[in-house]
């Protein structure tokens, strides 16, 4: 059995330099606001909600650039969690909600995997790594999935605690304790893992990685071309990347249910595109472009680029790429001024 550490996990205030009293109430309001959107959401889907009205929130990044930040993940009470990597003697995994750094994680640098949080549960648990040895990390308690040394990490956590990742190939954890391989390839791993512990990711099919699917012990390649799901909600609907043909010329986003695979409309189709996120509404969000990628929305398989939002073009962003949507419609991603939390208004 793993051990389990206390660690430090100071919380932090972040305060607004330079805003004054009105601003600051401003601002308490509209958290007050964001913070009742995603509790009301937490219980109801919002799949058919318009994002006309919205608000886009900086996520703070603890006073480091964005090299040496890192956000991954986004539950559905609103909580951002990730990491503060390169930055000697110790690195942080982070957790961010309601606008400000709320919880810290310290560690000493191991090596070069450095400290990474990658996903987070609605308890607050966050799952990930300290130099590639897998932890969950919940109130001051680290527990540890992995031997010291020992490369094997998650990359998702459901609900029930049960998590997904890479142990030297595609592996999930039933507990903490209780680890079991999917495969040994070490190319393949999993991306996510819905609460009927039915996960996706990348596994190697004689030829190459392909889109994929694992659950009780049977593993389903999705697609003969290459690419990679990156999601999975709890209807099992599965979103990701894969190329239109041999060559990968082309790399369309998909969608993937019982009825089979079908490729996502792009608002740009004579570019690359990729779905990254679904919630259990059927909203998908990931981007389009390859080098001067832009964040899109799909809901009913329809796409939209979320720059032409007139609430974030209001708001002066420029968004890249949006990573996570949550149960309650708030998107998570990458944009010009950093990273964002995109939160639609009634």
């Amino acid at each position: 059995m793993f051990n389990s550490d206390t660690a430090s996990a100071r919380p932090s205030r972040h305060t607004h330099k330079g805003m004054g009293m009105k601003g600051k109430n401003s601002m308490a309001s509209l958290r007050k606001t964001l913070a009742a959107v995603a509790w009301a959401g937490f219980s109801v889907s919002v799949g058919a909600a318009s994002y006309e009205n919205c608000a886009v929130q900086v996520v703070d990044r603890a006073g480091a650039s964005m090299e040496q930040v890192e956000f991954n993940a986004l539950n559905d009470r609103g909580a951002v969690t990730g990491d503060r990597k390169y930055k000697s003697p110790n690195n942080l995994i982070l957790v961010w909600k309601d606008g400000a750094i709320t919880r810290k994680l310290s560690r000493p640098l191991q090596n070069e995997w450095g400290i990474a949080g990658l996903d987070i549960a609605n308890d607050g648990t966050v799952a990930g790594h300290d130099g590639g040895r897998g932890l969950t990390w919940k109130g001051s308690t680290v527990t540890w999935l992995a031997e010291p040394g020992e490369v094997a990490y998650p990359k998702a956590i459901n609900q029930k605690g049960q998590m997904a990742g890479h142990c030297n190939g595609a592996c999930w954890w039933s507990t903490a304790t209780q680890r079991v391989q999917l495969s040994n390839d070490y190319a393949s791993w999993v991306n996510d893992i819905n609460d009927s512990a039915k996960m996706v990711g990348r596994d190697f099919n004689g030829s190459g990685q392909v889109p994929s699917y694992w659950f009780e012990g049977q593993t389903v390649h999705l697609s003969a071309n290459h690419g990679e799901a990156f999601s999975i909600n709890n209807p099992g609907a599965v979103v990701g990347q894969v190329c239109n043909d041999d060559s990968c010329s082309r790399r369309s986003a998909f969608k993937w249910t019982n009825a089979g695979l079908v490729l996502l409309n792009s608002p740009a189709p004579d570019q690359d595109a990729a779905a990254l996120s679904i919630n259990d509404a059927g909203d998908i969000v990931g981007h389009t472009g390859g080098f001067d990628k832009q964040a899109v929305l799909w809901q009913n398989n329809q796409p939209r680029l979320l720059n032409e939002l007139s609430c974030v073009q209001g708001a002066g962003w420029v968004l890249y790429e949006a990573t996570r949507v949550n149960k309650s419609g708030q998107i998570f991603g990458k944009g010009d001024k950093g990273y964002f939390l995109l939160t639609p208004l009634p």
